[in-house]
């Protein structure tokens, strides 16, 4: 692992510690570790975890908008491990998304928040919903 920056820090009993960062995203402008934050992912406002999405192909995400945030980075997949990825999109530039012709069946989503800068947040906890068919309609 190449490290790119480091910070001597007074330790307890003149003990001296190291902090190490790996990436511009994890230390500060000013090189001060107690300044360093990591940009939010935002929180999910629908469809809710474990939602059920009657008879409907077309779904609508949206989520809060995160402070810091220039866009984000939209994952929908087949599989809770995003190994089967449907739809993804790396920049989105506002709060929702729309994603059109999804079969039947269930389907996870997660959402991380990307900086001017192009440096990514962490991604939010990966939720899930599931298409279902509509009920049959009664006979006359």
């Amino acid at each position: 692992m190449k490290l790119r920056y480091a910070w001597l820090l007074p330790g307890l009993a003149g003990m001296i510690m190291w902090l190490y960062a790996s990436s511009p995203a994890l230390a500060s402008e000013r090189g001060d570790p107690a300044q360093t934050s990591l940009i939010q992912p935002p929180s999910v406002l629908s469809p809710a975890d474990r939602a059920e999405i009657i008879g409907v192909f077309k779904v609508l995400f949206s989520w809060k908008e995160a402070s810091g945030a220039e866009g984000y980075h939209f994952v929908l997949a087949r599989d809770r491990r995003f190994k089967k990825i449907v739809y993804e999109d790396r920049r989105t530039p506002g709060t929702s998304c729309t994603v059109d012709n999804l079969d039947y069946g269930t389907y996870f989503f997660k959402i991380s928040s990307v900086a001017a800068d192009g440096s990514e947040g962490p991604f939010s906890e990966a939720l899930t919903f599931v298409v279902v068919p509509p009920p049959p309609a009664k006979a006359p």
